[in-house]
């Protein structure tokens, strides 16, 4: 039997102190099958505001079953939904989407975009994921100049993008990044690069140039022969493309 943990790990250190002041609570939507990301989960209005019924109308769905704390409304006893203040939203933003057991609910594709499938949240193993089985998974690419805490990327093109925009290195410099990217960094920075010996021999050297010209040919195929940041909106924090809105972007 498998000994996946299925049951997320509370990120909140100590209990929010409870106000009597209410805001409007919030829901996790699933955006419509005709928007960029189509059907990845977000955090939206509620339904009683006048945005939460223009969502509804052009084609998202509210999750209202994923969207409940444990917090129960002073005047009704009902269970309260998320708010982005009392939640820590801008932090721990599907805590209460996986408590209320919504993992299996997320697109293949978001759980890649959040490199979930390499770290899930919460304390989580991979097999809360039941929807990867069936899918081929891109091997995870680490930034050797970035510290160990430092979030992979999923492609090549995503780690030469992320060396141009986020080291500022020319297009020579950050294809290099790639004979290195196999592994976690260990240190980063300004940190010396510390190897063993046994990955100074010729051959290892020559097996890792092999890899990254290996890795520069794929991302020339999907389209990246000189990344420049162009009209891309960039995320400050991981160094990372924003698909959508940037309310929408999560780091890791």
């Amino acid at each position: 039997m498998s000994d996946a943990v299925m049951e997320p790990q509370s990120p909140f250190k100590e209990t929010a102190v409870r106000s009597e002041n209410r805001n409007i609570p919030n829901l996790y939507w699933r955006k419509g099958p005709n928007e960029p990301t189509a059907g990845w989960i977000i955090v939206g209005p509620g339904l009683e505001t006048a945005q939460g019924k223009r969502w509804r109308d052009k084609g998202r769905e509210p999750l209202i079953e994923y969207s409940y704390t444990d917090r129960t409304s002073p005047k009704t006893g009902a269970r309260e939904t998320i708010e982005y203040t009392a939640d820590g939203l801008s932090r721990f933003r599907y805590y209460w989407f996986f408590k209320n057991g919504g993992a299996k609910e997320f697109s293949v594709e978001q759980i890649v975009a959040h490199n979930w499938h390499i770290n899930p949240p919460y304390g989580l193993s991979v097999e809360a994921f039941p929807q990867l089985a069936e899918w081929v998974l891109p091997e995870p690419l680490w930034c050797p100049i970035c510290p160990p805490s430092a979030p992979n990327k999923n492609s090549p093109a995503q780690l030469i993008q992320h060396g141009m925009i986020g080291h500022k290195l020319g297009l020579a410099e950050a294809r290099e990044l790639l004979k290195d990217a196999r592994t976690p960094p260990t240190a980063g920075g300004l940190s010396p690069v510390i190897r063993r010996k046994s990955e100074m021999t010729p051959e290892a050297i020559a097996e890792r140039e092999e890899f990254g010209k290996k890795m520069v040919a794929v991302a020339e195929a999907e389209g990246v022969g000189n990344p420049t940041t162009g009209n891309l909106q960039i995320c400050n924090n991981c160094g990372g493309q924003i698909v959508g809105k940037l309310a929408d972007h999560v780091c890791a």
